[in-house]
């Protein structure tokens, strides 16, 4: 049996130090001597606007000039909603969130209907014909995603092969 669940980093941390879960895809960087990673590859966080924005004409956006834009943001705890406050402070100011709370899928609709906009991973966009990336100009963002499992614990056969399709198909 397999089920897969969204959760912020420290929630399928936890789980897997609990055996509630067998493996988690999470961000790094992830410190615990316990847990087997593997890096799967890193991705380019852009500015997610909606298509009808005025920053779609752009090629690129610096931050700074964000300040007034809405922003909608994934729930505290996550490491996405963590990198976008940060750059936004790097930048000289504190998002003016709108919105907050969301899942991947529900910042990609919130974005579409231009509620506002949000800092995502490049290939969260694909196939959103609805949401445009612009690149950030001032600042290079990113995130290393990577599979993590308990070091000491005989996974389940699904897990093991969700594991290796995962490693085949993904590590760069």
């Amino acid at each position: 049996e397999l089920r897969l669940r969204e959760a912020g980093v420290s929630t399928l941390l936890e789980q897997l130090a609990a055996g509630l879960t067998d493996l988690a895809v999470v961000t790094l960087p992830v410190d615990d001597p316990d847990l087997a990673v593997v890096t799967l590859f890193s991705e380019e966080l852009v500015l997610a606007v909606a298509v009808h924005h005025p920053l779609v004409a752009s090629a690129s956006v610096a931050l700074a000039t964000l300040a007034s834009e809405p922003f909608v943001l994934s729930p505290p705890n996550y490491e996405l909603r963590d990198a976008t406050t940060d750059a936004c402070r790097r930048a000289g100011f504190s998002p003016r969130v709108v919105l907050d709370g969301g899942e991947m899928d529900t910042l990609l609709r919130l974005v579409a209907a231009g509620l506002g906009v949000a800092i995502m991973p490049r290939l969260a966009l694909v196939g959103q014909p609805d949401v445009v990336a612009v690149p950030i100009s001032d600042q290079q963002l990113s995130r290393s995603l990577a599979i993590v499992w308990r070091a000491d614990r005989v996974a389940s056969p699904a897990a093991r092969a969700l594991r290796e399709f995962l490693e085949k198909t993904l590590k760069k």
